[in-house]
């Protein structure tokens, strides 16, 4: 699921040198993702989130064409709360409604690994509890004989984490946040990263 996948949209579309265009295509590219199986409860958001957004601009009693400052604003602290500070937020790996990790990305390094994954249903939240993806990771995810019958254990054993081929990549927060998964001898391993 992707509870926030339109943040990212909204941010780049009011960022663009002429934003009401550019609002308008990120409205019908936000409408097309909600037809998406896993993005229902985030149109649903999307929905809410608007109605505040109307809120804001019809406060700030705007009579131009141009996007108020205070939307900028707007937008910026839905972002940050998304995001979390720019010096990095914290992550979460959920499993059975119990959480097994957590992670910071922050700069000069925005990526974490997760090791001795096993096949069941996960969810990736913020610490606010927003998820941005749940899903089942399978064996042929996470376990190297499931996932690559073909190519001896070995040849994993020579190559580091950062070499290796991932199984699956998952775009948790289109364009801001992805997901690698990694196969392993008896369990496998998660690459968190922020683009």
């Amino acid at each position: 699921m992707h509870d926030v996948y339109f943040i990212p949209i909204l941010s780049r579309a009011i960022r663009r040198p002429d934003p009401k265009p550019a609002l308008r295509e990120a409205f019908e590219q936000i409408e097309r993702l909600s037809r998406e199986p896993g993005n229902e409860q985030g149109y649903s958001q999307f929905l809410q989130w608007m109605a505040l957004a109307r809120d804001e601009i019809e406060a700030t009693q705007v009579e131009d064409e141009t996007i108020p400052e205070s939307m900028k604003e707007f937008m910026d602290a839905a972002l940050a709360e998304v995001l979390g500070a720019p010096a990095g937020f914290e992550l979460r790996l959920v499993q059975a409604d119990r959480i097994i990790a957590q992670v910071t990305l922050a700069p000069p390094t925005p990526r974490a690994w997760i090791s001795g994954v096993t096949p069941d249903d996960y969810r990736f939240e913020l610490e606010t509890g927003w998820a941005l993806w749940e899903g089942l990771l399978e064996a042929q995810d996470l376990i190297w004989a499931d996932a690559h019958p073909d190519r001896p254990l070995e040849l994993a054993a020579a190559t580091n984490d950062e070499e290796a081929r991932p199984t699956r990549l998952i775009e948790a927060l289109p364009g801001e946040l992805r997901i690698a998964i990694y196969a392993g001898p008896e369990s496998g391993k998660i690459r968190i990263e922020a683009l």
